[in-house]
């Protein structure tokens, strides 16, 4: 093999392996340099944030504060003053008289007289419930008694009669004795039939409820041909004269919270503005809610 063979072979070789990379290269060197620049834009970036480059670094220590003079003719006077603040809670206005009719016995009710929102006075009958049974009771009770009575003068009239014949000392003191038991115990019997008959009598009067006061029917929980029942409420009546207001506060403001300071209320849909007086304060908070109970008189 000859040298000039040798040397021609490698720079071939070369020359095709350089043109292959020229062809194959061109997306690649494309790619490489769109990185490069994308990594040199984001170090300059950060160079640019830490104040190395594009600006003067401000040095630790103070920085006099320059004060700009007012506007002319425009002046400010500062003063110190008290400032209210205001904590708002949702609450619920009662009336301060309020009364729960209910009846003491078992009955139908037959006419109902008052209705929801109805202006009620002292003594107007509210409902009318079936009286026939109590009645029955009241009459037996009342022929009792009468029968009582009868048997209380029978036995006093002996006991006279035998009481004469003794002090004449015709009758033995055996039968003065016997006669005097008697009639006290014919009145003892007189007694507790006057007890019963008044019972019954108070009883029949339950039948016709009557409101205990001047005032307003808030709730109305009977109905015509509905069976009333022992200590169930039928109306409540309310006293629109004496209001109050009964909010629960968050325990944080309670402890501000005195008796006899006066609160702004708004009260109603447009938000009237009442002003209140702090009647009563809860000194236990509510387990659950962790409230008070604060009454305040409108």
């Amino acid at each position: 093999m000859s040298a000039s063979t040798c040397e021609t072979r490698p720079a071939g070789l070369l020359r095709r392996l350089r043109d292959r990379a020229g062809a194959a290269g061109g997306p690649f060197w494309k790619k490489t340099a769109i990185a490069s620049g994308g990594i040199l834009a984001l170090v300059l970036l950060l160079l640019y944030l830490q104040g190395t480059i594009g600006g003067e670094k401000v040095g630790p220590g103070n920085v006099p504060l320059v004060l700009e003079s007012p506007p002319a003719g425009k002046t400010a006077i500062v003063e110190t003053r008290e400032v209210e603040d205001f904590l708002e809670w949702p609450g619920t206005v009662r009336s301060r008289t309020m009364a729960q009719v209910s009846t003491r016995l078992m009955a139908r009710a037959l006419d109902v007289k008052a209705e929801l929102g109805q202006a009620v006075r002292a003594g107007d009958v509210l409902v009318v419930l079936d009286d026939r049974d109590v009645r029955a009771r009241a009459d037996q009770a009342k022929a009792a008694l009468e029968a009582a009575k009868a048997l209380a003068a029978q036995a006093q009239a002996d006991h006279v009669r035998v009481k004469g014949l003794f002090e004449r000392q015709a009758a033995t003191p055996r039968d003065f004795e016997m006669t005097e038991a008697r009639a006290k115990a014919a009145w003892a019997q007189v007694g507790q039939a006057e007890n019963a008959w008044r019972e019954a009598d108070v009883m029949l009067g339950e039948t016709s409820l009557r409101s205990p006061l001047d005032g307003v029917v808030s709730e109305k929980l009977v109905q015509e041909g509905d069976t009333a029942l022992p200590g169930k409420p039928l109306f409540v009546i309310h006293d629109p004269a004496r209001l109050r207001l009964e909010a629960q506060v968050p325990e944080s403001c309670a402890q501000k919270a005195l008796v006899g300071m006066e609160v702004r209320t708004r009260v109603g849909p447009r938000g009237r503005e009442v002003l209140a007086r702090v009647e009563e304060i809860s000194p236990a908070a509510d387990p659950r809610s962790r409230t008070f109970l604060l009454k305040a008189a409108l």
